[in-house]
């Protein structure tokens, strides 16, 4: 099974991290097979991969043995350069023309 989302705890020690994903649901890591490769992509999104823990309705609560590989954050295509500034979209927002009489 596979969980995605941003690696916040790593404990090398105890071979144990932490994912958390965009809905703030964390899933835990136990015995990461790479951990001294998945360290290093602390603060950064992954997909963990490893036999499942779930709870009696089903939900992923942990991870063994698994894998930690990084990946794309989710939310970079909307994180492009075309922020509009606001007078840029005063300027092209409808509404009455205004004109500008000297005398």
């Amino acid at each position: 099974m596979t969980a995605n989302g941003r690696l916040e705890k790593v404990d090398l020690r105890s071979h144990e991290f932490r994912v958390r994903d965009d809905v703030g649901q964390a899933v835990y890591l136990k015995h990461v097979e790479n951990d001294a490769t998945a360290a290093r992509l602390v603060g950064k999104w992954v997909v963990a991969r490893g036999s499942a823990v779930l709870t009696g309705s089903g939900r992923l609560v942990s991870l063994d043995r698994a894998a930690v590989e990084p990946v794309e954050d989710p939310a970079t295509p909307y994180l492009g350069d075309d922020v509009s500034t606001l007078p840029d979209t005063l300027a092209s927002a409808p509404g009455p023309t205004q004109t500008v009489v000297s005398s």
